[in-house]
């Protein structure tokens, strides 16, 4: 009884190697996708957060009420994608902060307070 061979497994290999780099391309770019859609997330958020911000602290900025802005300020700084938020006037100078987290890192968000397309708190 002769002995039969199939050779069949080069071919397995190159399709194990196939899938293997096809798995690696489709993993790097999901994550390449997923950290896209995480910072514009982020950044539309912190538009968000800010515009809201300024639209709660605009009555309270002319004259500076320090103790409502630092309210405010702290209702913000409860949302833990946020690190800290600091309130200037006009000559940058602090009337508010909250948050605990200075060592973190991440996006800073500026906007101007404005009403009547004039800067409040000057």
């Amino acid at each position: 009884m002769p002995w039969k061979f199939n050779l069949i497994a080069p071919r397995q290999g190159l399709f194990a190697s196939l899938l293997i780099i096809s798995f690696a391309l489709h993993t790097f770019l999901l994550v390449i996708a997923t950290t896209h859609q995480l910072n514009e997330n982020r950044a539309s958020q912190g538009q968000l957060m800010t515009s809201q911000l300024v639209a709660d602290s605009l009555s309270e900025l002319e004259p500076a009420n320090t103790v409502s802005l630092a309210l405010i300020a702290n209702r913000y700084a409860t949302n833990p994608s946020v690190a800290s938020i600091r309130i200037l006037d006009a000559n940058k100078q602090v009337l508010a902060t909250s948050g605990m987290s200075k060592t973190r890192q991440g996006e800073i968000f500026v906007r101007d307070a404005l009403q009547n397309e004039k800067k409040v708190g000057s």
